[in-house]
């Protein structure tokens, strides 16, 4: 017996998700609804990725040819894989968007997702624009990964201009000074002083995250930002 399968079969399938995929992108992007940005995103992708792999073979077919069952097999599989892509983001949302960068380190299953990610939309890139697009990504992608000048030291460090964090903030000041502009230093002003514990209050988490702020803290600086803006003498 032989395995009858052909991509017009799916027809249906590609109906059901652009339907869902529109009423996604109007509900969320249009006010409705909101909800985690990693999740928005991971959507989207997520659909337009399932649409690509249901609609565009992995090559193009002679005038006449028949596409045999393996290809779509795979890339049934390969929507598979970007299902649970996105439903791994769904469920690590919370801890993707609290990570330190540089200084949590990266779990063996953000890799493999990660990783997965990458390559999927490099293959839907490929299916959809072509080699160049994907030859200049994947170039730009191992020069992040591999390339030996591609480093982001944090503010304890002097770039290669043998600047300071610091004095780009002390410049942001000055130029401020000089041409009468009003630079409100939220850091400064807010009183949220992060490692004094009795401002944890305000704080996303007070054990793991000393960086963001949880809505107490995100009021108490837009608060902050209300009354030094009421100083300056304008009319608004």
């Amino acid at each position: 017996m032989s395995l009858s399968l052909d991509r017009s079969l799916l027809k249906p399938v590609v109906t059901v998700v652009a339907i869902v995929l529109s009423l996604f992108q109007i509900y969320f992007t249009g006010g409705f609804g909101v909800t985690d940005a990693h999740i928005l995103r991971g959507t989207h992708l997520t659909l337009i990725m399932i649409l690509v792999l249901l609609l565009v073979p992995s090559r193009k077919l002679a005038p006449g040819e028949k596409e045999g069952w393996f290809p779509i097999l795979i890339d049934l599989a390969l929507i598979a894989l970007a299902i649970a892509i996105n439903v791994y983001v769904f469920q690590e949302a919370d801890n993707i968007s609290r990570r330190l960068k540089y200084v949590e380190d990266v779990t063996n299953l953000d890799l493999f997702y990660g990783t997965g990610l990458v390559l999927l939309v490099l293959e839907a890139t490929r299916r959809t624009s072509g080699w160049p697009l994907v030859i200049v990504s994947g170039s730009f992608l191992a020069y992040a990964m591999f390339g030996d000048t591609n480093v982001q030291p944090s503010e304890e460090y002097q770039n290669s201009c043998g600047e300071w964090f610091s004095d780009y903030v002390e410049a942001v000041r000055q130029a401020g000074s000089v041409w009468s502009v009003p630079v409100i230093d939220l850091y400064a002003v807010s009183g949220i002083y992060p490692l004094l514990e009795s401002n944890s209050q305000y704080l996303n988490n007070a054990q793991t995250d000393r960086l963001h702020l949880n809505p107490k803290g995100h009021s108490r600086l837009g608060a902050t930002l209300v009354y030094q803006l009421l100083t300056l003498p304008c009319t608004f």
